[in-house]
């Protein structure tokens, strides 16, 4: 939808709200808003992979479907192992009941969205497993992902709380994303960061 590129602002807030929502006190447990949120997301899903079947002429069939199991398995992942590692390298420790705790709440999430139970990992040691293949599979640079992470930079250059960090912004982001994906991305991580 290109909502990313031109307008991030709104899309990661979007995405924020989401993740707010799932992480309400009692999201399950009272009332229903967490699952009406859900089944928005599902129907952008439906919507998206229909507008790509009908409307999108470049669209390549040997990328397979869009929105697929593994995509969302890998934006599953991305919520739940990928917090705890970005978690560890800010240095808070994360328990390994915290970590099974956290895979096991985005499985039912991963559930509501439309993932296969059969897919979602069972355990850390499937999830890290999980991740590293679909990783291995697409970890390749392109010129849409790096058109991707300038408009990402752009967005948090300008909305920034504390201006003072702009300069080592990549070099934060490298931090969290790990010399292999910064590469793919083309992020620059020239500056180290202060103390």
């Amino acid at each position: 939808s290109k909502r990313i590129l031109e307008n991030p602002g709104k899309r990661l807030a979007e995405t924020a709200l989401f993740v707010m929502e799932c992480y309400r006190p009692d999201a399950f447990l009272v009332g229903t808003g967490v699952l009406a949120v859900i089944a928005k997301v599902r129907l952008i899903h439906a919507l998206s992979r229909l507008f790509i079947r009908k409307y999108s002429p470049d669209w390549n069939p040997a990328w397979g479907k869009p929105i697929n199991q593994e995509d969302m398995l890998a934006t599953n992942l991305t919520f739940s192992l990928l917090v705890c590692r970005g978690m560890e390298r800010s240095g808070v420790r994360v328990s390994p009941d915290e970590r099974e705790g956290m895979l096991r709440y985005w499985g039912l999430i991963g559930y509501y969205l439309g993932i296969d139970p059969s897919f979602l990992p069972k355990s850390s040691k499937q999830a890290f497993e999980l991740e590293r293949l679909i990783r291995k599979r697409h970890m390749k640079a392109s010129p849409a992902g790096k058109k991707l992470m300038q408009s990402l930079l752009s967005y948090y250059r300008q909305e920034m709380l504390r201006p003072e960090l702009s300069p080592f912004l990549e070099a934060i982001l490298a931090h969290y994303l790990g010399p292999e994906i910064g590469g793919v991305l083309g992020i620059r991580t020239t500056r180290p960061i202060p103390d």
